[in-house]
């Protein structure tokens, strides 16, 4: 999405231990993943941090976010599991949704 001229861009980030490398498949990562939402801006070509949702350690699935403007704010929701997928839904299963008000980028910074 794009306000004010500055693209942000949604979506997860992941830390592997030991560290794989950014094009390894879903399937060959090891047991221990942590995740988490993180907002970026796309500049000159490239994809910036500029906001992670919440903390990496301990979260087993997250992103699928969205966001709307609210003045000079982005509404963001996002969802976070802190528990492994059971292979079929159960009540287990289920995510936390949350929304995070995140100030938008002043062009030029």
């Amino acid at each position: 999405m794009t306000f004010d001229s500055i693209t942000y861009v949604i979506s997860r980030v992941m830390r592997c231990d030991p560290p794989v490398e950014a094009a390894a498949a879903r399937s060959t990562l090891p047991e221990k993943v942590d995740q988490a939402t993180m907002i970026y801006t796309y500049e000159g070509g490239a994809l910036k941090p500029y906001c992670l949702l919440g903390p990496l350690a301990g979260n087993h699935d997250s992103s699928y976010a969205t966001a709307v403007r609210e003045g000079d704010e982005m509404l963001v929701v996002f969802h976070r599991s802190e528990h492994p997928y059971a292979g079929e839904f159960r009540s287990r299963d289920a995510a936390d949704l949350f929304l995070a008000r995140v100030p938008l980028k002043n062009v030029g910074d």
